[in-house]
């Protein structure tokens, strides 16, 4: 995705919602992103990790961060637009 990614000091290993470990193993690199949300932005640390059909998942540093309006039942933002930047253009291998 040339979004750059960085090794971990320690890996992750990423276990699934029924608590078995998933199959790709462990979480080894992460990644800079910019986050955008209603003209503010911060820059996050993302961990890479094969995620099925889904292609990024927001959790507690952009809830901290940006405290948004979420609408629980749609599972989605209420009010607002995220925009996620590359921080680094090139890979770091």
């Amino acid at each position: 995705m040339g979004i750059g990614k960085r090794p971990l000091v320690k890996p992750i290993k990423v276990y699934n919602v029924g608590r078995t470990e998933n199959k790709r193993g462990e979480m080894t690199h992460y990644c800079q992103l910019r986050v955008i949300y209603n003209g503010e932005e911060d820059l996050q640390n993302f961990y890479l990790t094969d995620l099925g059909k889904d292609r990024i998942i927001l959790r507690y540093p952009f809830m901290s961060r940006f405290n948004p309006r979420v609408n629980w039942r749609k599972g989605s933002l209420s009010k607002g637009k995220v925009v996620i930047q590359s921080a680094v253009f090139k890979h770091l291998d």
